[in-house]
């Protein structure tokens, strides 16, 4: 991923929530859930837009299984990520990242 970031899960399934995380990283001191959605061509709407209220309940859902397993006494501060990967025909492919996405609750 760069930036610094540890991947230290792709694809994390809690067995018991459908869906999955598609990678988790370390950033530092910070745990990242990032959201990866890829596209063929550019859209408008950035990647964050495109992950609907739905998608963004499940992955808090996730996000708070994930924190449960790992057994610590205080969780670590969390953030989460949207990345958009764009593979368009003849074009090398382009990756924008949106660091803080969306948070833990709706404003």
């Amino acid at each position: 991923m760069g930036k610094g970031y540890a991947v230290v899960a792709r694809c994390w399934s809690s067995g018991s929530l459908p869906g999955d995380l598609d990678l988790v990283a370390w950033q530092e001191a910070v745990l990242c859930f990032c959201e990866v959605k890829s596209r063929t061509t550019r859209d408008p709407n950035p990647a964050e837009a495109v992950i609907d209220l739905h998608k963004r309940n499940l992955l808090r859902k996730l996000a708070r299984q994930y924190l449960q397993q790992l057994g610590l006494e205080e969780p670590p501060p969390t953030r989460f990520d949207a990345i958009a990967v764009y593979m368009e025909p003849g074009k090398r492919p382009e990756v924008e990242h949106c660091e803080g996405a969306f948070g833990w609750g709706e404003t």
